[in-house]
């Protein structure tokens, strides 16, 4: 009996889009990668229906092979918003398994004039986990005319890319200070998220002011969160020391 896969491979040629669609669909949560061949071919034919085009790049990414990124470089210049918002998710979560090369055109993108391209891309470089990319976003936090929700998806991301230069950023974000006289409330939120899923202990610290009597209601319920996640990361550190000193000790 041929693998599922290859039940899917077959329909993504099908004359219904709906039934290629699905197939494509499939292929990606499958992380079928001896598809990407097929699906590579199947986004340069000319008069590809526009969704199953954008179901194709998204299964890319799903699958996750590194060596269709070039090609999605190359679709970093395609007009058409929907399609491009596709390819740099997809390019975001290639650059996550390890494909660098594609970190710096993703980084050009921080130019586009379009908002939900920019979020995306935002997104994408936070996935993409390079800390030199920390640089190219932390202008925008800067920028008095960049909007609050674009500055919030800078925070988080500069939150998931994580390291000492993110933690400090992060720092400066919870309380208003030199660097960020005026913060609003959604900067401040993003900022505590992002300590939260750190799971640093050397940031208790900061959630426990953010948690202060002093603070709104909202501020402390996402310190609150942030702290219980925090906690949780201990435990789960704590459960990995245990079981590996365990199986130190059996085999000595």
């Amino acid at each position: 009996m041929a693998p599922t896969w290859k039940k899917y491979l077959k329909r993504i040629d099908d004359k219904d889009k709906d039934t290629q669609i699905e197939a494509l669909q499939e292929l990606g949560y499958l992380k079928a990668d001896m598809a990407v061949t097929d699906i590579t071919k199947l986004i340069q034919k000319d008069n590809v229906d526009f969704a199953v085009r954008a179901e194709a790049i998204k299964a890319l990414g799903d699958i996750g092979d590194t060596s269709v990124g070039p090609l999605l470089i190359t679709l970093l210049k395609e007009d058409e918003i929907v399609i491009l918002m596709e390819v740099v998710i997809a390019l975001g979560k290639l650059c996550s398994h390890g494909f660098t090369k594609g970190i710096e055109p993703l980084e050009k993108m921080l130019d586009h004039e379009h908002p939900r391209i920019l979020k995306y891309t935002i997104r994408a470089l936070g996935r993409a986990g390079a800390s030199d990319s920390i640089k190219q976003l932390y202008p925008l936090l800067r920028d008095e005319d960049a909007r609050i929700e674009l500055k919030e998806e800078v925070t988080l991301a500069i939150g998931e890319i994580g390291g000492p230069k993110a933690l400090k950023i992060l720092k400066d974000l919870l309380f208003p200070s030199d660097e960020f006289p005026k913060l609003e409330m959604q900067i401040r939120r993003a900022a505590i998220t992002s300590l939260g899923k750190a799971q640093k202990p050397k940031t208790l610290e900061l959630l426990g002011k953010a948690y202060r009597k002093t603070e709104s209601k909202i501020i402390k319920k996402y310190a609150e969160a942030a702290i219980e996640k925090t906690v949780d990361g201990a435990k789960n550190r704590y459960k990995r020391i245990k079981r590996r000193a365990k199986e130190i000790l059996k085999s000595g």
